[in-house]
């Protein structure tokens, strides 16, 4: 399964870090440089979400998706993340094993 289980508990110190230093991820493309759209705090949120997925703990990732869309309801890359577990999930309890869109 990769390093997701390390990779998940990287992201949380990732979270917990800018979750106590908001001013540094609001200010980030001048303190650091990047002119992302996605704040820090919110790509580590996301990336805890996938790494559940990688890992196919769906309740998890879904969980943690869900969490990045309360604090970040624009996150249309999560929006669709999280569309396509509840996809899987309703094939999955109609007996069938592909998720169609």
């Amino acid at each position: 399964q990769g390093r997701y289980a390390e990779a998940i508990a990287a992201f949380e110190r990732s979270a917990d870090f800018f979750t106590r230093r908001r001013w540094l991820d609001r200010f980030r493309a001048l303190t650091m440089l990047m002119p992302s759209h996605y704040s820090y705090h919110e790509m580590a949120l996301a990336n805890i979400a996938f790494c559940h997925a990688q890992l196919r703990d769906a309740a998890r990732a879904k969980a943690a998706y869900e969490r990045v869309l309360r604090d970040y309801p624009n996150n249309e890359l999560v929006r669709a993340a999280l569309k396509l577990i509840e996809a899987v999930e309703r094939d999955s309890a109609n007996g069938d094993g592909s998720a169609r869109h």
